[in-house]
């Protein structure tokens, strides 16, 4: 049975076996045991969403790296402020004994 814009929408009937009592469109596939095509759809949505979770948690491994970096360099620049400060004291100290 068809139905929708142009006839291009469609729906099956099958057992709980599963064999296929109707198909609009594959006339080849009634009568026919479909388990196998099921079982191969199934394992291709659960290869597909395993597949997005490792995509995830690579982004979200990713971003975590990315905050590490970023604290990291904010420390860095720290860093570096109290090593500037340190060259002027030095360079202060410098002077003033000098200047004796």
């Amino acid at each position: 049975m068809t139905f929708g814009p142009g006839d291009q929408d469609y729906f099956w009937i099958n057992d709980l076996q599963p064999v296929m009592i109707m198909h609009p469109y594959s006339k080849s596939l009634e009568g026919e045991n479909i388990g196998s095509i099921a079982t191969a759809l199934k394992q291709m949505k659960e290869n597909l969403l395993e597949s997005v979770q490792k995509e995830s948690d690579i982004a979200e491994n990713l971003a975590a790296a990315s905050e590490e970096l970023s604290a990291s360099s904010q420390e860095m620049k720290m860093n570096s402020k109290d090593v500037s400060k340190a060259v002027e004291d030095i360079s202060e100290i410098n002077q003033n004994y000098f200047q004796i």
